[in-house]
């Protein structure tokens, strides 16, 4: 027995091989001591992923007694092939208040080559 086939299943998905659409699992860690109770260490960066730039949308760190000063993301994906900036900065949990951007020239930065 055949089906008709309706116009949605004659659709023929495109699928597109660009690096750039492919993610690779990143985490992100960080030492720091400068925080206060309350207070966690997030990243962001130039790629939608990390919160583009924005410390209310930036990627949180955590951490534990155990682990303390070491601050650990969460896998983020990112594009591969690509190049990210990115800087940590100190801000309260629940994202008020003024964030402390890291105190370094320029950005961190790493070239996601997939490898």
């Amino acid at each position: 027995s055949s089906r008709p086939q309706s116009g949605a299943e004659s659709l023929r998905p495109r699928v597109h091989s660009s690096p750039a659409f492919f993610a690779m699992p990143a985490v992100f860690q960080v030492e720091c001591s400068e925080t206060k109770p309350g207070d966690a260490v997030f990243v962001t960066g130039n790629l939608d992923a990390l919160g583009p730039w924005a410390p209310d949308r930036a990627v949180q760190l955590v951490t534990s007694p155990a682990d303390f000063p070491l601050w650990t993301s969460t896998v983020v994906p990112l594009p591969t092939g690509c190049s990210a900036e990115f800087k940590f900065l100190v801000q309260r949990e629940d994202r008020s208040g003024a964030a402390k951007w890291e105190d370094i020239p320029g950005n961190r930065n790493v070239t996601l080559t997939g490898e």
